[in-house]
């Protein structure tokens, strides 16, 4: 059987000439697919040449170069470490702006890449800021070794392909690359992607590429443009530099390469793993703590303890490279299966045993080295040589492994999925059982499995699925509403609170007051599951839970039981439903009354999608469904564009804090960004989450996620407080966290009681609860009540006018614009009995507490004129400009605040053009 080199074989042979006649590698992929009787010396199958033999040398001349500068790098790394270091770190000798510009594919250096995306990289390759020379000069070595390794692989690929070879597809030679370029400070990362495509279109006028159905396109075509600048994923955009990585042939590697001002390298296995996977994962398998950093004893693995404490395996979320062909993410499971089951075969003759060698392992530092070697490894290195001769380098191997596999495609941009293309996507692959006889094999074959699709070059990302936990409405309805005087802290521009609607506890309702109390709104909820058949919800129709819509359902416009469809005792999801439109119904559901606890927008109804199975108390996990799936609840047939769920609550999240993993932008923030950039009449209220006690940095995911309005908890007395437990920003990028705060502390609100039927206020059917999972539904309700107040033409007098002409169906960024300007600055955050200070803007109360009071006028009950922008479409470098003029005559001489608030959807949209909404 023929192999790719490992990485010893290939430093030496790297000695040699290479040109394009005379690479000789096997592929990765093409190696894994051979017979393994197959003659090594045997010509593969022959097709058509797609590029001559001289047009391919030209094509190939820049990536030759730049492997020839390869050699020469590597042999100074070991004849002047002192000089290798100096010329491939960052030690202040060299011109960062322009990098090295001599032609290599790691003018990214080790301490760039640590500094822009977040991996195990240094840990791996044994980099210390504070080692010696030689132990720092070994790390950056074995980072340069990697870069040519896997970019000779690609020139192979690529000459493959114009060669025509049999079994080498299009999608075979586009490998993944980090690419970061530098340019003036505030210029915009559509612009310096745009000069990069520019430069490779000026020094390669004669390229026309293909795409994998065999359409030749023109690459100074706008669309081509278009396409290019969509598959390239910003990983760190910074004001002075933009990094992405993305999916090129070589040969366009080469051309960027050369360009002043811009580095490049490859995405290799070590850097696609994200930071805190394995050791996560060893924290699960040795959960007392106690195992080996080189691995040394992951044969100690108890399988019976972790059999009695139900042990569950991770499941990985794999995320494909922007531009990957559909049917390259169709070939993963052949790809990696490959990888894993592919071996070769020999006894050792110093030990008269059989050895067996994977595909995976010929790919990684450690193949082929000899004992003393891989001893001198650090001890990452040293740990993934253990897992593989645990998993899939033992006699067993891991076919059984992966015959337990499952893979789902959790997510995929809607509008490239229904043209045939996927941009991006993210696969989730699980294990459905446990061997628990062999343990051991298992797990190894776990880490391996994620070793070997983290070589395929379709991937660009690789991370755990981690667990996702979710933990009186009276107040919360007056409080977001703003109902309170100024001598309770409340807002100047009240003018007669008096005269607003009050219930028993005499605070104001101005909202309800005004007749905006949720009607004709749909707000979607994704839940432990919801008690149905509680008065709160109940409706003398039969409610069928199967996905269904039903408009005629008093509450409950949508069951769909994605996991199951009940609540648990005392559920969460039950406690949120009610807090966002929770009402009485006192007669089996056929009509409505005050209930005590009623929602913020009591008379809006709910769509639900059940994502916790009932498991015993204090389980407390969700299963998230793929995010198409998610976010669509609330639409479907029987409800047209204006009536179907525009927001959505979600009071669940990835705690990184207790879950021990590395504070990041992971891919369920990143998927729900894609999505709400591409949907941006949606809005996603989510839960910030509770590890506020550890303060800085404890935010959730996706509370993380830039295009969500990510929410934190404040006690109802007083009312002006944080709660100790509200996660705290920044965001691993620096943005604030959380955005808004409602009231979140021991918050009464419907009580599932599963057993029951037609539970209320006199059987007990109430429950107090504490978290931001308590105050995201708060927030959702408002939602539903600005969305009222717009569709209802209460804009921008105050009072309702129907006729069609003032209504408007207010986008998400529209609504959260609102809801930020909304808020109201509060003193501070109660930590353990002592009040920490917090200023509006700051990670601790982000925009401040809600009060709709403050945002939106209410004719005859307060002073605010308002001005709403919305869905402005502003292309990159246009500008645009709205005048405003202030009229003080009208504040009868008190104090004019102007609040200007701009929201956009996030990344995606910039390759474009903008879509703005603001409200001042």
């Amino acid at each position: 059987m023929m192999f790719r080199r490992t990485l010893t074989a290939f430093l030496v042979a790297m000695s040699a000439s290479v040109s394009s006649a005379s690479v000789s590698s096997a592929s990765a992929s093409a190696s894994a697919s051979t017979a393994s009787t197959e003659n090594e010396n045997e010509s593969p199958p022959r097709r058509r040449r797609r590029l001559s033999e001289e047009d391919t040398a030209l094509r190939m001349s820049g990536a030759n170069r730049i492997l020839s500068r390869g050699r020469e790098r590597l042999e100074m790394a070991a004849d002047d470490p002192h000089r290798f270091l100096a010329e491939n770190s960052n030690n202040g000798d060299n011109d960062d702006s322009d990098y090295h510009q001599d032609d290599s594919i790691h003018e990214v250096t080790l301490q760039d890449f640590l500094e822009v995306l977040t991996s195990d990289l240094a840990e791996t390759l044994g980099w210390k800021e504070d080692g010696s020379v030689e132990e720092r000069a070994a790390a950056v070595a074995r980072y340069v070794q990697i870069a040519n390794f896997d970019y000779s692989n690609a020139v192979e690929k690529e000459i493959a392909y114009y060669a025509g070879e049999e079994g080498v597809e299009f999608g075979d030679m586009l490998y993944a690359y980090v690419i970061c370029m530098r340019g003036p400070k505030g210029e915009s990362a559509r612009v310096r992607k745009a000069n990069v495509y520019n430069y490779v279109v000026t020094h390669m006028q004669n390229i026309s590429s293909a795409n994998e159905q065999g359409v030749v396109m023109n690459v100074t075509d706008a669309a081509y443009m278009q396409r290019y600048l969509e598959s390239l994923e910003t990983v760190f955009n910074g004001p002075e530099m933009t990094c992405s990585y993305g999916k090129f042939r070589s040969s366009i590697m080469a051309v960027i390469a050369s360009m002043k001002g811009t580095g490049t390298v490859p995405l290799n296995s070590i850097m696609k793993i994200r930071g805190g996977v394995v050791t996560s994962m060893l924290g699960k398998i040795f959960p007392g703590g106690g195992y080996a950093k080189d691995g040394s004893n992951l044969q100690d693995m108890d399988a019976q303890i972790l059999q009695q404490d139900a042990f569950t395996p991770e499941a990985l979320d794999v995320d494909t490279c922007a531009g990957t062909p559909p049917s390259d993410i169709a070939r993963l499971e052949t790809k990696v299966t490959n990888f894993m089951l592919s071996r070769n075969e020999y006894t050792d003759a110093s030990t008269n045993q059989t050895v067996y060698e994977s595909v995976a392992t010929a790919q990684a530092l450690f193949g082929n080295l000899t004992s003393a070697q891989i001893q001198a490894l650090p001890d990452r290195l040293r740990f993934w040589y253990r897992v593989f001769e645990l998993g899939i380098d033992s006699p067993m191997g891991c076919r059984s492994y992966l015959e337990r596999l499952d893979a789902t495609l959790v997510s995929s941009e809607s509008a490239a999925k229904a043209a045939g293309e996927f941009p991006k996507a993210t696969v989730r692959i699980t294990l459905t059982e446990i061997d628990f006889d062999h343990f051991q094999n298992d797990m190894a074959c776990t880490f391996g499995l994620l070793f070997s699709l983290a070589l395929l070059p379709q991937v660009c990302s690789l991370e755990l699925v981690q667990i996702i936990e979710n933990d009186s409405n009276a107040d919360s309805q007056w409080i977001t509403q703003g109902g309170r005087s100024t001598g309770e802290g409340g807002s100047k521009k009240i003018t007669d609170p008096t005269s607003w609607f009050k219930s028993q506890d005499g605070h104001s309702r101005p909202f309800w007051e005004m007749g905006i109390q949720g009607e004709g709104q749909i707000v979607a909820i994704s839940d432990s599951g919801l008690d149905a058949d509680h008065c709160y919800f109940q409706s003398d129709n039969p409610l069928i839970r199967d996905k269904r819509i039903d408009t005629t359902q008093r509450k409950i416009v949508q069951y769909d039981p994605y996991v199951d469809d009940v609540d648990e005792p005392a559920g969460h999801g039950t406690h949120c439903a009610g807090t966002i439109a929770g009402h009485k119904s006192p007669d089996g559901g056929a009509t409505s009354s005050d209930g005590t606890q009623d929602g913020v927008a009591r008379n809006a109804k709910i769509a639900f999608i059940d994502t916790g199975a009932y498991c015993g108390p204090g389980c407390g996990t969700l299963s998230i469904p793929p995010t198409d799936r998610l976010m669509n609840t609330g639409s479907g047939e029987g409800l047209d564009e204006d009536s179907e769920a525009k927001v959505h609550s979600a009071s669940w999240g990835i705690s990184f804090n207790r879950q021990g993993l590395t504070y990041q932008y992971d891919s369920t923030a990143k998927n729900m960004d894609n999505y709400l950039a591409n949907h941006w009449d949606k809005l996603m209220v989510v839960a910030a989450g509770n590890d506020g006690r550890d303060r800085g940095k404890s935010m959730n995911s996706p509370g993380i996620a830039k295009n969500v309005l990510t929410v934190g908890a404040g006690l109802t007395s007083p009312f002006d407080m944080v709660v100790d437990f509200s996660s705290e920003g920044p965001t691993p990028d620096g943005r604030i966290a959380p955005m808004i705060v409602a009231p979140g502390a021991q918050i009464s609100s419907a009580k599932a009681e599963p057993a029951k039927t037609g539970e209320c206020e006199a059987d007990g059917a109430l429950t107090t609860k504490s978290g931001t999972s308590m105050a995201t539904p708060a927030v959702a309700g408002s939602a539903a009540l600005v969305r009222q107040y717009f569709m209802e033409g209460y804009y921008p007098t105050g009072a309702k006018d129907s006729s069609a002409s003032v209504k408007i169906n207010p986008s998400g960024t529209l609504v959260k614009a609102i809801l930020l300007n909304s808020g109201q600055s509060m003193k501070g955050k109660r930590v353990g009995g002592e009040d920490v200070d917090s200023v509006p803007y700051d990670n601790i109360q982000g925009f401040g507490l809600v009060s709709l009071a403050d945002a939106l006028r209410l004719s005859g009950k307060n002073n605010i004129v308002a001005r709403a922008v919305d869905k402005v479409e502003v292309e990159d470098g246009q500008e645009m400009e709205y005048e405003v003029v202030v009229n003080k005559t009208i504040c009868n001489g008190e104090e004019v605040e102007l609040r200007a608030t701009l929201v956009w959807p996030g990344e995606l949209t910039q390759f474009r053009r903008f879509f703005l909404s603001f409200f001042l």
